[in-house]
């Protein structure tokens, strides 16, 4: 079955910046637990100087790549463990990129709504079709452009912890969407990372087309990224103390599987010396 999208009518683009919540003491709590997380980093600044050290060396290219940073922000993430992974390994991978001077945007992805929402309800309005395609109305988060400062993420970046935001992920079309923000980029090399914690999924989605539906749309872009000549994908996958969702083992790819919170920095400098630039060697 091809992919489709029952209606676009709902979807909708929206900075960080505009989601955070208006309300004084919800800001003060996500902003205290984005500080909790940064504080539990065991020797970030060596890390960091490690970093810049290795890939400033003369050995690395590092100046003809864009990059674009896509976070997974779906409804598992409400489990604090979680989210506070997800904000850490995000906030220090942004941090990175951003000292090395790699041109970054850092871009999330979910829905506006449960159970479908108003794509849903058009649907249910037409008489429920056959396989309609993705029935949801999707929310695509940007919290750094290009044209932005290239920090522009960090003062954003707590959005991870608020509820309201945590919806379904349509991990596809996302990744279509960093695709066609990178394509104009002028650099030789680019990169997605991929910041994820479990599969594709969207109830209504997948109730009406089949359980497969998204993971195989998934697979499908994923493979055309493979294939490109200019465009790697890196997958950076979160697992905690609960049992993990993500089981991948019929798509192949670079990934790094992050377990401890401690650990961020020193296992996102060493993929990053070791996996992502290490073709990039001048």
């Amino acid at each position: 079955m091809s992919y489709k999208v029952c209606t676009t009518s709902f979807d909708r683009v929206a900075r960080a910046d505009e989601l955070l919540s208006t309300e004084f003491w919800q800001r003060n709590i996500q902003r205290k637990l984005a500080a909790d997380a940064l504080s539990q980093f065991s020797d970030k600044d060596r890390f960091v100087d490690l970093l810049y050290e290795r890939l400033t060396s003369g050995n690395f290219n590092t100046e003809d790549v864009s990059a674009i940073v896509l976070i997974d922000h779906s409804k598992s993430l409400v489990r604090l463990e979680r989210s506070a992974h997800m904000f850490a390994a995000a906030h220090f991978l942004a941090e990175a990129l951003s000292l090395l001077k790699v041109p970054t945007e850092v871009l999330g992805f979910t829905t506006s709504s449960w159970q479908g929402g108003q794509s849903r309800h058009v649907w249910e309005v037409d008489g429920q079709p056959e396989n309609p395609g993705r029935l949801c109305d999707v929310l695509h988060i940007v919290y750094q452009a290009f044209d932005d400062q290239q920090d522009a993420a960090f003062n954003s970046l707590s959005l991870l912890f608020d509820k309201n935001v945590l919806k379904e992920n349509i991990d596809g079309e996302a990744l279509e969407w960093g695709l066609g923000r990178l394509s104009g980029r002028p650099t030789e090399r680019k990169v997605i990372f991929l910041l994820t914690d479990g599969v594709p999924g969207d109830d209504s989605t997948l109730l009406a087309n089949g359980e497969t539906y998204l993971w195989d749309h998934f697979r499908s872009v994923v493979e055309r990224i493979g294939e490109m000549s200019d465009t790697c994908l890196f997958v950076i996958e979160i697992e905690t103390a609960e049992t993990p969702d993500f089981d991948h083992e019929d798509v192949d790819w670079p990934d790094l599987l992050i377990r401890a919170i401690e650990r961020i920095p020193q296992d996102i400098s060493r993929f990053l010396i070791g996996s992502v630039f290490k073709d990039a060697q001048a």
